[in-house]
């Protein structure tokens, strides 16, 4: 496809659907909302934005867009989702890409559950596990925390 076509067909989805790159937006708002899938075996469990530009980084600059990390055990058991939103992972994205821009690299950035639990107050909804079981799971990954007043 050649950089002309590219660019209409970004143009294209971007005007019929208002953004480019995010997983769903609220059909009567300007709300969206942008999933990430983390193994359980995974050594760090975290959100992995892959080719992240300034425009996408600024959207979670908002408080408009709501992100959720679903942490699976085999492809049929999603144990947990961490879920939240805050302008500073849009601002942590946007010096990210800027740095890799700065490098001529690639933009992947992640950011760890954990970190979006301590530093930008994301809540944690067990689904195939009990509450006190999840907060086990974190204390034994992560550490001693108050875990428990990041329970949806």
């Amino acid at each position: 496809m050649t950089e002309f076509n590219q660019r209409v067909r970004y143009a294209i989805f971007k005007s019929i659907f208002g953004i480019f790159g995010l997983d769903a937006k609220k059909v009567q708002s300007d709300e969206f909302l942008e999933i990430k899938q983390v193994s359980f075996q995974s050594k760090t469990w975290s959100a992995t934005f892959n080719d992240t530009t300034l425009e996408k980084a600024k959207v979670f600059c908002g408080i408009k867009t709501t992100l959720a990390v679903g942490v699976w055990n085999n492809i049929s058991n999603l144990l947990f989702i961490v879920y939240g939103k805050h302008p500073e992972i849009g601002l942590y994205l946007e010096q990210k890409v800027k740095e890799c821009h700065n490098e001529s690299r690639r933009s992947t950035q992640t950011i760890g559950v954990s970190k979006l639990i301590k530093e930008f107050d994301f809540k944690m909804k067990p689904i195939d596990l009990k509450e006190q079981e999840l907060i086990n799971l974190f204390n034994l990954k992560f550490g001693h925390f108050s875990w428990e007043n990041h329970l949806a």
